[in-house]
C-alpha cells in the first residue's frame, strides 16, 4: 500500500484516506483539508498492510474516508484493527464487496478491464470515471501518473482478495454516500450492498463515480 501525507502537523486527530483502483495522490491534490486533522492518503492495494511509517496508535481519533475500491481496503483494515479503533468511517461510491454482480462491479466487467488494460482503455475509463470528454480534458491533472503494469497488477489482486475475502457485513460505518451518475460502481448496486447496514446513513448526489470535484473539501465528509 503506497500512501503520502497530505497534511501532518503533529494533530491528535488522523483522517485516513483510502482511494480508488490505479489512483494515486493527484486525485486529491485539490481538496481542503481540515485544520486539525493530520491526513494521509492511501492508495495501491497489491498490498493491504497499512504501511509501519503510519502509526495509528499515536492519535486520539482516527476518521476514515473511503473511494470506491478504497471502501473494500479500508474494510480490511478496519476488521484488521477492530471497528472501535476508528471514530467516523464514510464511503464514496464504493461497497465492501467490490467484485460483485448484486453489491458492486459485476465479476465480467472487472475481468475484462483487467485483461484489455491499455493507455487507450483507460483513458476511456477516466473519461466514464470523470463524466465525459470534457470534465477529463479540465481535470487531468487528477489523474494517476501510475504505470498500467502497476493498475493492472494491483486490480488482480483486488479481484483475488474479493473473492477469498471474509464478510465485513459486522462493520457499522457512519456514512455511505452515492454518486447517481456513477457509471463505475452503479448507483443500484450501492444501494443494494448498504441497505443491508443497520448503522449507515446513505446519501445521494449529483455526482459521477470521481466525488473530488464535487466533494472537495473533507470538512464537509
Amino acid at each position: 500500500m503506497n500512501f503520502q501525507w497530505l497534511q501532518h502537523n503533529d494533530n491528535e486527530r488522523l483522517i485516513l484516506l483510502f482511494l480508488g483502483w490505479g489512483t494515486d495522490a493527484n486525485c486529491v491534490s485539490e481538496v481542503r483539508m481540515p485544520v486539525d486533522a493530520d491526513v494521509v492518503a492511501l492508495w495501491n492495494y497489491i498490498d493491504m498492510q497499512l504501511p509501519q511509517y503510519i502509526d495509528i496508535k499515536a492519535y486520539r481519533h482516527i476518521d476514515v474516508i473511503a473511494w470506491s475500491m478504497g471502501v473494500f481496503a479500508a474494510a480490511e483494515v478496519i476488521s484488521l484493527h477492530g471497528r472501535e479503533a476508528f471514530g467516523s468511517i464514510t464511503a464514496i461510491n464504493g461497497t465492501m464487496q467490490p467484485v460483485d454482480a448484486q453489491e458492486g462491479i459485476d465479476p465480467e466487467t472487472v475481468l475484462l478491464t483487467r485483461d484489455n488494460w491499455s493507455e487507450t482503455t483507460r483513458i476511456k475509463f477516466n473519461m466514464r470515471m470523470l463524466g465525459g470528454r470534457k470534465m477529463l480534458d479540465s481535470h487531468s491533472n487528477l489523474m494517476s501518473l501510475r504505470s498500467i503494469d502497476n493498475q493492472r497488477d494491483e486490480l488482480t489482486e483486488i479481484m483475488l482478495r474479493s473473492r477469498n475475502s471474509q464478510n465485513y457485513s459486522d462493520i457499522l460505518w457512519n456514512k455511505a454516500i452515492i454518486g447517481t451518475r456513477d457509471m463505475i460502481f452503479r448507483a443500484e448496486n450501492q444501494r443494494v450492498a448498504w441497505q443491508k447496514n443497520r448503522a449507515v446513513q446513505i446519501v445521494e448526489i449529483d455526482m459521477p463515480h470521481f466525488p473530488f470535484i464535487i466533494l472537495n473539501d473533507l470538512n464537509a465528509l
